[in-house]
């Protein structure tokens, strides 16, 4: 998966791995440091090892695949690192108030369901040892006032927390949905620009970008294809007899017959009015020849809307000399031009 697929809630992880992780290896390097000159060397020493961790997690990040395993770590590292400082420091300096920020890390890594549920835990376990610091900590100033306002206040800053994940979680789902329903959208509004109104086949437009793209494919490796005209035999006569509906239901007719003749690699397609383009692939003239007679054949037998209709078609294949595909379409043009002059219902090769 690429940086330019990875849906949003993804992304906004990373970002936060990447923010918590080298934030967090900055200031437990300069808190240990700290500690070092201040003497309490059992809390530089755990410092020194949570900025290891934190070190360690940034490198193993860089690979994708473990991308959920930082996240496991960055989670163990944050709970594990506060609840011992917790234990060891107390409130002394007023450290409870870094505790507070636990879930402000948790619950975005790990959204707000399992972020929330691992801040609980966090949050019952650093009560209890906090309860239990009651008239010990900072040589007894810590106190039952002082315990309440440290439960009330992270709490309050845990459900705000919560909320606000929820929040962005279910704007941005709502987001995502609308997004995946504007790319549905437009890649049907680009289908439907491609077809043929009618017909639900490619338009005339369509049909030339794609044969644009296989001649300079065959010029580039020298490969074979035809092209054939394909024009119903006195269509307007059909027109003018029974109706320009009656004459839509046979183009309709006349294409699905086509469609069932040829290979799905062939590209087909509505030239304009009565006229069709076939683009076939790796084929020369003669095979194109046969194949294009065949065509001929099955619309010959074919009874559309109960009349019987015939096409002539007009066959020309890609070579060297060719220059651009208007020269190719008009050398099959001029075939159709001969098929029609002699007598209609037929095939005629360039």
């Amino acid at each position: 998966m690429t940086s330019n697929d990875k849906d949003y809630f993804q992304l906004r992880k990373e970002i936060v791995v990447k923010v918590f992780l080298h934030v967090a290896f900055i200031v437990l390097v300069v808190f240990a440091i700290i500690n070092f000159f201040y003497e309490t060397y059992a809390i530089a020493l755990f410092d020194f090892l949570a900025a290891l961790i934190a070190f360690y997690t940034i490198e193993v990040f860089k690979d994708e695949k473990t991308f959920h395993l930082s996240i496991n770590v960055s989670s163990f590292n944050i709970f594990v690192f506060f609840l011992l400082y917790i234990i060891f420091n107390g409130n002394n300096d007023n450290g409870l108030f870094w505790v507070m920020f636990v879930p402000i890390f948790l619950i975005p890594l790990n959204g707000y369901k399992k972020g929330t549920v691992i801040s609980i835990i966090f949050y019952m376990i650093a009560f209890i040892i906090a309860y239990f610091g009651i008239g010990k900590w900072q040589n007894g100033e810590w106190n039952f006032h002082s315990y309440m306002r440290f439960v009330i206040s992270s709490s309050i800053l845990l459900y705000v927390t919560y909320i606000n994940e929820l929040a962005i979680t279910k704007a941005n789902l709502l987001l995502y949905k609308k997004d995946k329903e504007n790319k549905r959208y437009l890649a049907k509004l680009k289908k439907l620009a491609d077809l043929d109104g009618l017909t639900k086949i490619y338009n005339r437009r369509k049909v030339s970008d794609l044969l644009e793209n296989k001649f300079n494919e065959a010029k580039r490796y020298n490969e074979k294809f035809c092209v054939a005209i394909i024009d119903i035999d006195f269509f307007k006569k059909v027109n003018d007899t029974y109706g320009h509906n009656f004459g839509d239901d046979v183009l309709v007719e006349f294409t699905h017959i086509i469609k069932s003749s040829i290979r799905q690699t062939d590209i087909f397609g509505r030239w304009g009015g009565e006229e069709f383009l076939l683009v076939m692939f790796y084929t020369d003239i003669e095979n194109a020849y046969k194949k294009c007679n065949k065509i001929r054949e099955v619309i010959e037998e074919s009874q559309i809307k109960g009349k019987k209709i015939t096409c002539s078609i007009g066959v020309a294949c890609y070579e060297e000399s060719i220059k651009s595909t208007t020269e190719l379409i008009s050398r099959a043009d001029k075939a159709l031009y001969k098929a029609k002059e002699i007598g209609r219902n037929r095939v005629e090769k360039y």
